[in-house]
């Protein structure tokens, strides 16, 4: 228990000092949704769901980490001869649908915890919605899958349960 509150408190120093830098919000994001598990794991229900709005906050806000709209080009451009990719709203939007799916898996342990499932059933409807088109950690997807069927099994929902259990 010591060990986590020098944890959050590690992690809430590293944060103040980023947003004074003005770092990327990529590494923002990130160590905010560790600070929001490590909210979970310790029973910090509060300030998991500020941790939550700023986190949407973040998703929600295209700019940069210094308050500037980014400037890439949205059409393909050469790296070589043999290789290209895409820049710009594509890479942006499977970006950020990640990072979602990756709030979602928190929250949907949020609202599993507090057997919350009108809110439960809404977030895991939007997370099932982005799952086709972001690639995140298998974790993310077992979590969303898991607290799903413990959902449907509540709801007495035997068939999609199991498909959410085994699949």
């Amino acid at each position: 228990n010591q060990n986590q509150d020098l944890l959050i408190e590690f992690y809430q120093t590293t944060l103040n000092l980023l947003r004074k830098q003005k770092a990327a919000d990529r590494l923002c994001f990130k160590i905010n949704l560790k600070l929001g598990y490590l909210f979970f794991e310790t029973g910090k229900y509060a300030e998991l769901v500020k941790v939550l709005k700023g986190l949407y906050k973040m998703l929600d806000n295209e700019d940069d980490a210094t308050g500037e709209k980014e400037n890439i080009p949205t059409k393909r451009k050469r790296l070589n001869d043999s290789t290209s990719f895409m820049v710009g709203t594509e890479i942006d939007q499977h970006r950020r649908g990640t990072q979602l799916l990756e709030v979602y898996a928190l929250q949907i342990q949020l609202y599993t915890l507090q057997k919350d499932n009108k809110k439960l059933q809404t977030i895991y409807h939007k997370a099932m919605l982005i799952k086709t088109a972001a690639v995140s950690h298998p974790r993310v997807h077992a979590v969303i899958r898991e607290c799903g069927g413990k959902m449907h099994m509540q709801e007495h929902l035997w068939e999609k349960a199991r498909t959410d259990f085994f699949e």
